[in-house]
This record gives structure tokens, C-alpha cells and sequence, in this order.
């Protein structure tokens, strides 16, 4: 006879007054990400988080929501760099992408140490937006697994 319980969370699902389920049940998140048109749009900065991603590699996800005015105003898109670790610190590889589009972005105002995330905070951003048709094996995504993710940060406005 199994234990009755009468509670669920939104990740292991348990039926109300039956028996308790060992295994959690299988959740899929269908939120849709979301899907702009390519083109140009202005963004600012919204959050960021480091995740470990394809084989172990440090990533640091940043995203930026649409300031455009327009159907797509208020939605957030992803922007992806490659970053390291090093002494428990991330730090962007010198001639890579992050260190060269802040670069771009915010010349010499750029500071030596750390990613200059109150110059990002305060600023609105010019983007190139791009639509993700492939996955990573390169096969095609069904229409409905297509999302956007920004492409270029192009210059501060």
C-alpha cells in the first residue's frame, strides 16, 4: 500500500490522493521562444547568467529586450559568447567576440577588468537580429522550433 500524498510542484508531478510516484513525471516546457523577424532593432541590456554548455565550455548567456516600438517591444533575445575561468573569475577571451563588440560598442571607455555591465545597463543598443533555422548538428528545425537570437550588437544610440 503507498503513501497518499496531495500536493504537486511544477517539476515532479504527483497525482492527489494516490499512490506516491517514485519516478518524476516527464514535463516538457513548451514556452515558445520567441521569433522576430530579421532585422535591425534597439535593445537594452536585461540579465545575463554563466551556464557550462557543449562539452563543459563556459558560456555566458546575456539577454536584451526590444525597446523598438512595434509588435515585438518588450520581447528578450539572446546574445551567446564563449568566456573562461579562470582563479573562479570568467573573463572573455581577448580577441574574441564579447571583448570585441564591447569594443565597438564602448571604445576606450571599455574598462580593463570585467564586463562593463553598468555602461551596458544604462545604454540602448542597435542589434541585428537573426533566426535560428538549424540545430546544432546543422539538421533543420521544424517551423515550430525556429527562434531569435541577436546576431551583432552594432552601436550604442
Amino acid at each position: 500500500m503507498g503513501r497518499e500524498v496531495a500536493t504537486s510542484s511544477p517539476k515532479t508531478r504527483v497525482s492527489v490522493g494516490g499512490p506516491v510516484n517514485r519516478e518524476p513525471e516527464l514535463v516538457f516546457d513548451l514556452a515558445q521562444e520567441p521569433l522576430v523577424p530579421d532585422d535591425e532593432y534597439e535593445f537594452v541590456y536585461a540579465r545575463h547568467k554563466y551556464v557550462l554548455s557543449f562539452g563543459g565550455k563556459p558560456k555566458l548567456f546575456m539577454w536584451f529586450r526590444i525597446t523598438s516600438l512595434g509588435e515585438h517591444h518588450g520581447k528578450e533575445l539572446p546574445r551567446f559568447y564563449n568566456v573562461r575561468t579562470s582563479n573562479k573569475r570568467y573573463s572573455p577571451p581577448r580577441n574574441g567576440v564579447l571583448t570585441r563588440e564591447m569594443r565597438q560598442l564602448f571604445g576606450n571607455s571599455l574598462k580593463a577588468r570585467g564586463l562593463p555591465l553598468q555602461q551596458l545597463k544604462e545604454s540602448v543598443l542597435l542589434g541585428i537580429t537573426r533566426t535560428v533555422n538549424t540545430d546544432s548538428r546543422q539538421k533543420n528545425l521544424h517551423m515550430a522550433n525556429r527562434y531569435s537570437v541577436i546576431d551583432e550588437l552594432v552601436r550604442v544610440i
